[in-house]
């Protein structure tokens, strides 16, 4: 069979790692109406992100078919042609992400900033629980004036998952890291690795949204009446694509946390995305800010991230035997 081939493999481990965060979009958001807030924000970053990704694996399930995916007798061939119209109904892609730069951009010369995780997020409250949220803001207080190090230490005794998942987004962030999460010399990977590799991530390209809504605020000032679309819309998918690599962190630690089967699946997709949005966003800042040295030194960093817990040729081979193993259930 074909999927025994690791090319085929490589395109079922990627369309498993948008599906596992496409699920998680779209009950976000229905949880979020049911109890009912408006999530203009949550809305207008599920549909840019599910409808993109959809029309993603749509083309790779054509792909994976040859010949045959382009002919009617297949019903990939409908698909392909029938999701296309997702990124065009509801409002384009285009809209979409003039809606979440507005808003990006407003909250951050409010001073709500994409660099804090949003620990007041119902959804959030729903996956890590009231108490555990309450400690990180206790850890925001009290680590303000200690080392990083003191931080850490608070958080090896008894801390659930999703407490480091959170903790080390922030801490990354806020460049106060000491060292990044790395795995055993040989042998399988734990999922904890790969989730805190990929918090780390969020957190790093977290900062770097910041930096870009730092220059869009003086590209703007310097360009009053000029929306600047084409310089500005990649904060826009910044945006959704940490919102996207946060909510798979978040439920592959809570599944960690839970002892589920399908924890290690949920930790590589996040591991992918997360280190994916980094990557994205360092090189869109860097495209808009210039070459800056903080930029520069940041390359390594993630760089060192899309290792951690290993390779994504390694981490998409497990995810398409997830795959294959769910449709064989």
């Amino acid at each position: 069979p074909i999927a025994e081939f690791g090319a085929v493999r490589q395109l079922l481990g990627d369309s498993q790692s948008r599906c596992l965060a496409l699920a998680l979009h779209w009950r976000r958001l229905g949880w979020l109406k049911d109890s009912g807030a408006q999530a203009v924000l949550e809305s207008s970053i599920a549909k840019l992100t599910m409808s993109e990704d959809c029309l993603r694996v749509s083309d790779q399930a054509v792909q994976v078919h040859g010949g045959y995916g382009y002919i009617r007798e297949y019903p990939v061939e409908q698909a392909y042609r029938d999701v296309k119209l997702y990124t065009l109904g509801g409002g384009t892609s285009e809209i979409q992400q003039r809606i979440i730069l507005d808003i990006v951009m407003k909250d951050y010369q409010e001073g709500r900033f994409p660099a804090r995780v949003p620990t007041g997020e119902p959804f959030l409250t729903a996956l890590a629980g009231a108490e555990q949220l309450a400690r990180i803001a206790e850890l925001r207080v009290s680590g303000r004036g200690s080392s990083v190090s003191l931080i850490q230490g608070s958080l090896r005794h008894g801390q659930p998952e999703i407490g480091w998942a959170i903790a080390m987004d922030e801490l990354a962030a806020q460049d106060r890291l000491e060292s990044f999460p790395s795995g055993p010399a040989s042998g399988p990977v734990p999922p904890r690795v790969r989730i805190r590799a990929a918090a780390c991530a969020c957190g790093f390209a977290a900062r770097l949204l910041e930096r870009g809504l730092l220059q869009a605020v003086e590209l703007r000032q310097a360009h009053p009446g000029q929306e600047l679309q084409e310089l500005l819309f990649p904060l826009a998918r910044m945006r959704a694509e940490i919102d996207t690599a946060r909510l798979l962190t978040w439920r592959a630690a809570q599944a960690a946390d839970l002892g589920l089967p399908e924890t290690a699946a949920l930790a590589a997709a996040a591991r992918l995305r997360a280190a994916d949005a980094a990557t994205q966003a360092l090189l869109r800042v860097s495209d808009l800010c210039g070459a800056e040295p903080a930029l520069a030194r940041l390359f390594h960093t993630v760089a060192s991230l899309r290792i951690a817990g290993g390779a994504d040729a390694t981490l998409r081979e497990e995810l398409a035997s997830f795959a294959i193993t769910q449709a064989q259930c």
